[in-house]
This record gives C-alpha cells, structure tokens and sequence, in this order.
C-alpha cells in the first residue's frame, strides 16, 4: 500500500507531495483506501477553542467534590456563575457560547464553567478573554440570592418532609 500525504495546504501548491492532484481527490482516494469518510478543511470552516473560567468566581468557595450533594451543588454554582456573566458582559455574542462541561479528574468528575469560541469572530474572542480576566472575583448580589434560596431548598429533608416527621 503506498503512503497517502495530507496536505491542509492550498491546493495548488507543488510542494507539497501531492503530485498536483486537490486535496479533495486526495482524501477521496484515502477515504475509499480506508474504507471510512474523511472530513475536508475548508478556509470557511470555524475553528473553535474554548477557555476554562472555573466553577464559580475566583473568589468564592467552590463545591468540594468530596462533599455529599456535589453533583447538585456544583451545578447550582456553574449556573449562578455563568448567569453572573451574562449580566456582567451581556450575553454570548455569535461564535461564542459559555458552557457548563464535566472534566474528568482522579476521585471522577468536576464541573467547570467554559465559554467555547469561534477563533475566526473577533467579538467571540473578545468576549471569551474578558470573561476569562474581568470577571468580577466574587458573586454579585443577584448570585448570592440565587446561591441562598438554592441552600435553603438544599436543607429541607425530602424524606422527612414527604413522612411527615419533621
């Protein structure tokens, strides 16, 4: 079998292994060679990156994974931050969009605050970096509200409220 170089140049560049062919007639010779579809780069197609924020302000107290209820109260916090943004920067401009993702660490998975952004929209970028360095550093007041009825609704007892024996 011979060798198959992809090339994400311009097309008609001859320096780059090609023989002259397009990168097009080379991926589809690939694709039929493994037997599986091959996406091909397009100067229009967006690149996307992301920029972690954090779980919560850099400031405050974050949701301990070893806590009882980490799951709930991580994402209460997630929420309360990203909407914490959104008011502070308005919201997501087109190519940017924040996000609350998983990360997989040792002991499971935390949650984090993300803004995903098109590196081709100047906005999007704008909006990711300031997000990212002129975030406030603690909850506003809106957050702390919301942050304080999501404990007072945290500390009512479901089973003993459904029993009757509280």
């Amino acid at each position: 079998m011979s060798a198959v170089y992809l090339i994400y140049g311009r097309p008609d560049n001859r320096n780059d292994r090609t023989d002259g062919r397009s990168l097009r007639q080379i991926v589809s010779t690939f694709s039929a060679v493994i037997g599986t579809p091959v996406a091909i780069p397009t100067e229009e197609a967006a690149m996307r990156d992301v920029i972690t924020l954090g779980p919560a302000p850099a400031g405050e107290p974050w949701a301990r994974i070893d806590q009882c209820g980490y799951a709930v109260r991580a994402h209460a916090h997630c929420s309360a931050y990203m909407r914490q943004l959104r008011r502070q920067f308005g919201s997501e401009p087109p190519g940017a969009e924040l996000q609350e993702i998983a990360v997989s660490i040792p002991g499971g998975s935390c949650l984090m605050v993300v803004c995903y952004f098109e590196t081709g929209h100047v906005d999007a970028l704008a909006y990711a970096l300031r997000c990212d360095t002129d975030a406030l550093t603690t909850w506003d007041a809106e957050a702390r509200r919301e942050l304080a009825a999501y404990e007072c609704n945290e500390s009512i007892d479901p089973v003993a409220t459904i029993t009757g024996t509280r």
